[in-house]
């Protein structure tokens, strides 16, 4: 039996061709484009160990804000900085 208070991680690291990237549209507009992905960046996890260890005390801070309730979070990461958009 797993520990809830402790991150548990299986790595699976795929190669990632490319990936949705913001672009400018026709209009000027900001779009979501497919763009390749170079070969360094093919084989890097999507996430570090320190971005998976802040995700997971995010986690258990935003439940220990619904009364210890699993929640669904939506999230978008630049760079280092985690922005949480919806909980």
């Amino acid at each position: 039996r797993l520990d809830p208070e402790e991150i548990h991680w299986r790595s699976d690291i795929r190669q990632k061709p490319e990936r949705l990237a913001p672009v400018r549209g026709f209009d000027g507009k900001p779009t979501l484009e497919k763009v390749a992905n170079s070969e360094e960046l093919q084989k890097k996890p999507a996430l570090n160990e320190n971005m998976l260890r802040r995700l997971f005390q995010l986690g258990k801070h935003v439940e220990a804000r619904y009364a210890g309730e699993p929640t669904d979070m939506e999230i978008v990461i630049v760079g280092d900085k985690i922005y949480p958009v919806q909980a």
